[in-house]
């Protein structure tokens, strides 16, 4: 059960609004507490800067730099500011700043408190805000402090972690967030020995850390949660005319269940702003030891933890439609029994283990219902998280299987989509070619359809079309190969809304894609047409077709056909090769058609255009009757090099 994202943001809330008056608070009453001090010693603290560089495990290495400023301060109260910045692998940053107070006590120790305000720009390309505070006593021997974090950004999206899967009858994604996650952490600090100044050089202490911490969310998958151990060996004087430097070696390893062991070891080295000046210099090395420890930088987790979301359900992204259930077929008789599911089924079609074919021939193909993805084993699809938004990629188990139906109805297909309907991922076989006595289509649809998608199919030996479908349907074709087809490869009728992408067509005896009625709406784009008995697109008119970025190879008659007007026409970027019957472009009985975009078309060297290696004009755009007049500029680049422009009313020639 997934929970209520409204009522983690109200919470949130309520944990930011209630962070925030501790913030002011401390504001308003730390610098006011240092300013009814004394102030004839108000120059007892300096600040420094400090650099560094860690290498650690899980891409954690990183180089830092931190100042300490103080603010304002008196003889026991010191009032600062705490600034660090982070550079990691993969890009990743963060940043820190951070306001803090402490008062040195009668007993030996020092009590303190801070907030402040953390950005990190995580390796996944997402940017991070939190609210960070805590409490901390320290003495010259002991450290104890307790620190929490909230998060002020909301979980954002996370493709490249996300993880699509089945499980059971369910298909799930998690990973699909990054997600901020609140936390605490704690340690207790001992030291060793050390302090005492060494006869010959500086002195050296040598600390010792203990604790924990705990990070969650309601969205995230699991907590983050462990020890942690340090230790310190401080070096100060490290730099003999600079009393306040101090180079540190330092080790830590913690350890959570989400990201296992983890350990980092480095070195910082610190310079102090006022050591430079001889008094400051004098001053700092009167300093008691409790009088020191008040310069000393916070320790907190400066890392904004993240992490991954909970499981969410799955959005077929292409037909967007919510997959409620997964069936999986590995028979004719089973994929039957999948499709009576109904809607919003995954339905995955695996080859049999002993790699037959299913034959569909019976029910005259297989017809799916409504909300239905067909999806091939082995095949890879885009899901969306139903809640994060993310798209991930879904690889299908088992390997692609092949339906095939004998039926020699050009009624049928061996499938047959339905509206948000989804094939994918498969091998699909007919009737077989070889006469014009037709037989079925490899994919059929019907009127009316809304948001089909036909992708990563391998369409054969098909009787009539490969993909058939009448009047009135919004679909998408992406990526099919289609070969040995007895009629067109893509044939649609009237008024349909139309994307065919990236596909390839080869041997065909009629049409590669046959736009076949008026008032059709189509992109057609990157596809690869070759080997075809007709014309390579052959367009009867339309609203809006854009014809780009294709290569034809090979037709009997023009490349790219359109017969009647069309109300906007681009053809641009397209590519002729091979043997190009009568020619690349032709118009027929198109008066009316304006051509809104027609560059850059070529035809390659080595091409003939209706039998000459060196066409003539009106060989590469031709008009056969005189009614075929465009409005527009076509220009195609001939085999010599040669560009040549039609213009408006000159026909094609």
């Amino acid at each position: 059960m997934h929970r209520d994202r409204g009522s983690s943001r109200a919470r949130r809330e309520t944990l930011r609004l209630s962070f925030a008056a501790f913030l002011a608070a401390l504001l308003a009453w730390a610098p006011a507490s240092v300013s009814a001090g004394d102030p004839a010693a108000s120059e007892k603290w300096d600040g420094w800067a400090e650099a560094g560089g860690f290498f650690g495990t899980d891409n954690a290495s990183r180089g830092e730099v931190a100042i300490f400023a103080p603010l304002a301060q008196s003889p026991l109260d010191l009032f600062f500011a705490d600034l660090r910045g982070k550079l990691f692998e993969d890009e990743v940053k963060e940043g820190n700043i951070a306001l803090g107070y402490r008062r040195m006590l009668a007993n030996g120790w020092n009590a303190g408190a801070w907030g402040g305000f953390d950005l990190r720009h995580s390796e996944r390309d997402n940017l991070f805000w939190q609210l960070s505070g805590g409490v901390e006593m320290l003495s010259d021997r002991w450290d104890l402090r307790a620190n929490g974090y909230l998060p002020v950004s909301q979980p954002q999206s996370s493709p490249g972690a996300a993880r699509v899967y089945l499980s059971g009858n369910s298909i799930l994604m998690s990973g699909g967030e990054e997600v901020p996650l609140f936390g605490v952490d704690g340690e207790v600090g001992y030291k060793l020995f050390g302090g005492r100044p060494l006869p010959d050089g500086p002195s050296a202490e040598l600390r010792v850390y203990a604790g924990g911490f705990y990070f969650d969310d309601d969205d995230a998958a699991a907590a983050v949660a462990g020890p942690r151990a340090r230790a310190e060996l401080r070096m100060d004087g490290i730099v003999p005319p600079l009393p306040g430097s101090r180079l540190t070696l330092e080790g830590e390893y913690s350890y959570d269940d989400v990201r296992d062991g983890k350990w980092e070891v480095g070195a910082r080295l610190r310079i102090p702003f006022g050591s430079l000046l001889e008094s400051r210099a004098v001053a700092f090395s009167s300093l008691t030891a409790q009088e020191r420890r008040m310069v000393d930088g916070l320790e907190r987790d400066t890392d904004i933890v993240t992490g991954e979301s909970k499981e969410e359900a799955v959005i077929d992204d292409a037909t967007g439609v919510a997959m409620e259930r997964v069936a999986m077929a590995d028979s004719a008789a089973k994929l039957q029994s999948a499709v009576s599911q109904g809607s919003n089924t995954l339905i995955v079609l695996q080859r049999p283990s002993d790699g037959s074919d299913i034959d569909v021939t019976a029910t005259s193909g297989q017809a799916m219902q409504a909300g239905q993805t067909l999806q091939g084993g082995g095949s890879a699809i885009s899901m969306r998280g139903s809640r994060s938004g993310t798209v991930a990629s879904f690889t299908a188990p088992g390997s692609r299987p092949t339906l095939v139906s004998t039926d020699t109805s050009s009624a049928t297909g061996v499938v047959t989509m339905a509206s948000h309907s989804h094939a994918a991922g498969l091998a699909i076989r007919g009737s077989g070619g070889g006469s014009f006595s037709f037989g079925n289509s490899g994919i059929r649809g019907g009127s009316d359809l809304k948001r089909v998608v036909i992708q990563q199919n391998d369409i054969a030996d098909m009787g009539y079309h490969a993909i058939n479908f009448d009047n009135n349907n919004d679909v998408r074709i992406v990526n099919n190969h289609m070969s040995n087809i007895n009629s067109d490869g893509i044939f649609f009728n009237a008024s349909n809304t139309l994307a065919i992408i990236g596909n390839t067509l080869r041997n065909g005896r009629d049409s590669g894609i046959d736009l076949n009625g008026a008032a059709n709406t189509a992109f057609i784009s990157g596809n690869t047409i070759r080997d075809i008995a007709f014309h390579g697109i052959f367009v009867r008119g339309g609203n809006t077709i854009a014809i780009t970025g294709n290569r034809i190879r090979d037709t009997a008659r023009a490349g790219i056909s359109i017969f009647n007007p069309v109300r906007a026409l681009s053809i641009t970027n397209n590519i002729f090769a091979g043997s190009i019957g009568s020619n690349a472009v032709e118009f027929f009985a198109s008066t009316g058609t304006t051509v809104t975009d027609g560059g850059g078309n070529v035809v390659l060297p080595e091409t003939t255009v209706n039998g000459s290696a060196a066409p003539a004009a009106s060989d590469l755009c031709s008009s056969s009757l005189a009614t075929a007049r465009f409005d527009g500029t076509l220009e195609i680049t001939d085999p010599l090099g040669v560009r040549r422009t039609f213009v408006n009313g000159d026909g094609c020639g």
